[in-house]
């Protein structure tokens, strides 16, 4: 069984809001992950901005999406929605290779465009919409208290089934082939579609929430961020995670300070140690050292003893009382035997 790592990392997304266009007026849902927490339809006919607006943000809070930005679904009639074939074009060429179609896709002078590759095939899909209508919905949006993650497209929401289908919600049909393209239409009849996708009549259409995160495409709009028409200095991203990268560099920068501050402490734990391996190899030989010192002072001293004895010996010989200061051979108070002899 293959393991959708999506679900694995959901907790870490927090909750995401999604909001759509709806006859009675804007569908609001909440997704934790691909688990839909909450949705509500809230009407805002004859309503002032910050009147339903307090009632998204009602719905934000009870859904633990308190002060989340919103995805919003642009309606069909205000954005233009074409698939473009680049076969060919490397990855990084694209942007250039789309610039220069935008004329043929829009007659505004300055477009609001996105793209998103169509996995498995050299096919774009193109997303164009006016500039006033991206200025509209912003200032609506604040009016109403509400801030704007992106803006979207329906056709940009829809999963790749990488099968023949056809899915219809209301008067729009999602189409896509054998061969990985995809179609989206809004007012033509389903032959239309089948004839121009080539799909047999044993393709049935299918209802389209059935394809999409929540059943919904706000539902959808809240799980996906790829596709977005909002200009970049007009994104507002609150994640509830954003804090870790700023929590990591402060620990980094605390342990960076403490090692400053303990690296003398470090140094001088590391030098002890040294000395005392150097101890520990020298201790042996300062033993044998002091031995053989004791052993020295021990000879010194006996040989000291032995002269003193000497000494004494010698003393005691020559100042004895009844010998007095003759030498050995002379009688006291005579002379030589050999005067005597000569007389």
């Amino acid at each position: 069984m293959a393991i959708d790592w999506r679900n694995w990392t959901s907790p870490l997304r927090g909750a995401r809001a999604g909001m759509e266009v709806v006859p009675e007026g804007l569908r609001v849902a909440v997704m934790r992950g691909r688990t839909l927490r909450g949705t509500q339809i809230i009407a805002t006919a004859g309503r002032p901005a910050a009147d339903w607006g307090a009632d998204v943000n009602a719905l934000l809070a009870s859904c633990g999406a308190a002060q989340e930005p919103l995805m919003l679904v642009l309606p069909e009639d205000e954005c233009v929605v074409r698939t473009v074939a680049l076969p060919g074009v490397p990855a990084k060429d694209r942007d250039a290779a789309l610039a220069l179609q935008l004329d043929t896709l829009s007659p505004d002078p300055e477009p609001v465009a996105a793209w998103l590759p169509i996995a498995g095939t050299d096919t774009v899909l193109v997303g164009v919409t006016r500039p006033e209508v991206i200025r509209r919905w912003s200032q609506l949006m604040q009016e109403a208290g509400l801030e704007l993650a992106g803006c979207t497209l329906p056709a940009a929401l829809i999963p790749r089934q990488r099968r023949p289908l056809i899915a219809f919600s209301g008067d729009s049909f999602y189409a896509e082939s054998a061969t990985g393209h995809t179609l989206w239409a809004s007012g033509v009849p389903a032959s239309m579609v089948r004839a121009q996708m080539r799909l047999g009549d044993e393709v049935e259409p299918e209802p389209l929430e059935a394809l999409l995160p929540g059943g919904t495409l706000a539902a959808a709009a809240a799980v996906s961020s790829r596709f977005n028409l909002l200009p970049s200095q007009q994104r507002v991203v609150r994640h509830r995670w954003g804090w870790v990268p700023t929590a990591v560099l402060a620990s980094l920068a605390a342990l960076s300070i403490g090692a400053l501050w303990a690296f003398p402490a470090i140094d001088q734990l590391r030098l002890m140690s040294a000395l005392r391996v150097e101890i520990a190899r020298l201790e042996p030989a300062e033993k044998q050292s002091a031995a053989a010192l004791r052993s020295r002072q021990q000879l010194v001293s006996q040989i000291d003893a032995l002269r003193a004895f000497r000494g004494r010996t010698r003393a005691d010989l020559g100042g004895h009382p009844s010998l007095g200061p003759a030498r050995v051979g002379h009688s006291v108070g005579s002379e030589p035997h050999g005067a005597e002899l000569g007389r």
